[in-house]
């Protein structure tokens, strides 16, 4: 098929293209978003918000040669990140500066969401990185972009291939929001219940008992909750009635214990790197879990953990196994430290094929049981988000080390004598875990990456795409 077909340059099949670079944008404080290469990747459907910058209403309204606007394809043209495509979502609420640009279709000649799923191809990219006129920097330039050449089937194919493409993208989009919310119902049970103490309040309030005083403003907001019937009671009996206070951390549930960190584990170990080859020591593969693979792996996304050769005996001590906590002990940023943590599931395991450890510059830590396990994992979540984690970073030679000692035996928490609540709330928390890394994204991305080039190329035909994308999303 894909002998009839004809083709187009980029510079042709565009209509129009939004080129702010050449000189560096003024920023400020607030304001208007500004997507820069980093927040663009060829995973995610539209940009992400990663770190961003902004700029005033008045920069925006004059500075910029043009802004995009919605269904614009945003491709990165100078970086590390040189080819990612992105669409411009409905309504456009940011704006971009250098080292990427806009591109807007001729309709006339090409679909837009072939265009963008085009653009995504191994074919497409492929040229793209030979087009690139710096080893050191990679670099597509604008004036380039006629020697970037596309199949251009019918108007009428390009449609049914832009829609199978986008269709699955949709889809794993949705499921990336739902787990974004499936992630924040866990970390606001636990924040409720351990942190907050909401259950106990409401009992206390039911009961007509004292409320500390540091507790009254959440007081106050339980009691209008319980008031208009939006307060959650399902499982107040299992929390007590009244507070007690401790030296520690000030008042917690009656009956409830301050324990150090260090009182939810096992035992902990270092990680490994192992050997990039095998040799006689090290005969057993296994993907290493690092730092940088741990947001992707949480979210039930593709991830570029390694796979390397260890030592038996190593590997014995260091395996992975379901409701583990990977934490991160070196590295961090200036504005990141380190203390990057992941709550290891059969789902991640499964992922990445069975036999994984924590790398190097991680550590495993090994709970009594998956209940501690679970609560440890959203505690550190919930630390590293309040920005507490930098109070256990030592600085050394330029990398943050995290003071694993330190922090087991000073971090404290207030846990239920009981292990009933415990029970209750890994039976609420435990499936939204679950489904947040099931592996449906892994698979919906790899059909999705399949059926792209074979479209392309017009290997595969339309009515079989459209009915694997139909059977995949359902």
């Amino acid at each position: 098929m894909v002998g009839e077909w004809r083709e187009i340059s980029l510079r042709d099949a565009l209509e129009f293209v939004v080129d702010n670079r050449g000189k560096t944008v003024p920023t400020s404080d607030d304001g208007i978003p500004l997507i820069a290469t980093n927040c663009v990747s060829n995973e995610n459907l539209y940009p992400e918000y990663i770190n961003l910058r902004f700029v005033s209403s008045e920069t925006y309204d004059n500075w910029f040669r043009a802004h995009p606007k919605p269904n614009d394809i945003l491709l990165t043209n100078k970086g590390s990140k040189n080819g990612a495509v992105c669409i411009v979502p409905d309504p456009v609420e940011f704006c971009i500066a250098q080292d990427m640009v806009a591109l807007r279709a001729d309709h006339s000649k090409i679909c837009s969401t072939y265009l963008f799923a085009a653009l995504r191809s191994q074919q497409i990219q492929s040229q793209i990185k030979q087009l690139n006129v710096d080893s050191v920097i990679p670099h597509f330039k604008k004036t380039d972009f006629d020697k970037l050449i596309i199949p251009l089937p019918s108007l009428g194919e390009q449609k049914s291939i832009g829609d199978i493409y986008l269709k699955i993208s949709l889809k794993i989009e949705l499921n990336r929001r739902m787990n974004e919310t499936l992630e924040g119902m866990a970390q606001a049970l636990f924040k409720s219940w351990f942190v907050d103490f909401d259950p106990v309040i409401d009992n206390a309030l039911a009961a007509g008992n004292p409320i500390p005083e540091p507790l009254a403003q959440r007081a106050e907001t339980r009691r209008q909750a319980l008031a208009n019937g939006t307060a959650n009671r399902e499982s107040a009996q299992a929390f007590p009635a009244s507070f007690r206070f401790t030296e520690e951390l000030g008042w917690i549930p009656e009956g409830w214990e301050v324990k150090p960190f260090e009182s939810l584990l096992e035992k902990t170990i270092g990680g490994d790197w192992g050997k990039e080859n095998e040799d006689e020591k090290h005969s057993i593969p296994a993907v290493i879990i690092r730092g940088t693979d741990m947001p992707s792996l949480s979210s039930g996304n593709i991830s570029s953990a390694p796979t390397r050769w260890v030592e038996p005996k190593k590997f014995a001590s260091r395996e992975l196994k379901d409701a583990d906590i990977v934490i991160e002990i070196s590295g961090g940023s200036p504005k990141q430290p380190t203390g990057r943590s992941l709550f290891i599931t059969d789902n991640i395991l499964d992922r990445l094929g069975g036999k994984v450890e924590p790398a190097s510059f991680c550590r495993k830590f090994s709970p009594h049981n998956k209940e501690f396990g679970l609560l440890g994992a959203l505690h550190l979540k919930h630390i590293y988000d309040e920005g507490k984690m930098w109070e256990y970073q030592n600085q050394s030679t330029g990398i943050s080390n995290f003071q694993t000692k330190t922090f087991l035996s000073s971090e404290l928490l207030s846990l239920p004598e009981s292990p009933e609540v415990l029970a209750i709330f890994y039976a609420k928390v435990r499936p939204l875990i679950d489904k947040l890394t099931n592996n449906q994204q892994i698979h919906l991305a790899k059909l999705r990456d399949v059926l792209l080039p074979k479209l392309i190329s017009g290997e595969l035909r339309i009515p079989q795409a459209e009915k694997m994308a139909e059977e995949a999303i359902a």
